[in-house]
């Protein structure tokens, strides 16, 4: 099979994004390796479930992988048409952030975090490890 080398997938949803994913993130790693790729990158919509399972494949595979999630963002209000039925549900818009380096990590933890309990700020088991020091909240 040829080798994809120089190009590096940086948008792939993995099972863990229903309706949009369907490959199992240890599969990727394994697609990754028989394509040739030197990375690849995981970007499940709002979450990131697959992370541990992935970069593990990654890592067993010798590919370098590339932890991402695509955030929700919703457009400011006025930017929706009201239709016939009453307000429309807002717009979203899919922002995809990459990880870069631990602080990176530990930034997208808890952007995700907040993503998925609102306002209320909490942090998974994965994201505690390394130690994260929280700003005060007023």
């Amino acid at each position: 099979m040829a080798s994809y080398s120089p190009f590096v997938p940086l948008r792939i949803y993995s099972s863990f994004t229903m309706l949009d994913g369907a490959i199992d993130p240890k599969a990727i790693a394994k697609l990754a390796k028989t394509r040739g790729f030197p990375a690849i990158a995981i970007t499940d919509k709002n979450g990131l479930y697959a992370a541990p399972a992935f970069s593990s494949a990654c890592k067993d595979a010798g590919i370098q992988p590339i932890v991402g999630t695509a955030l929700a963002v919703a457009r400011p209000e006025g930017s929706n048409v009201s239709g016939a039925f009453g307000p429309a549900a807002p717009t979203l818009d899919w922002l995809v952030l990459l990880v870069q380096n631990e602080a990176g990590w530990l930034n997208l933890c808890h952007l995700s975090a907040m993503r998925i309990w609102s306002a209320r700020w909490s942090m998974s088991r994965m994201c505690r490890s390394p130690p994260w020091k929280a700003t005060p909240r007023a």
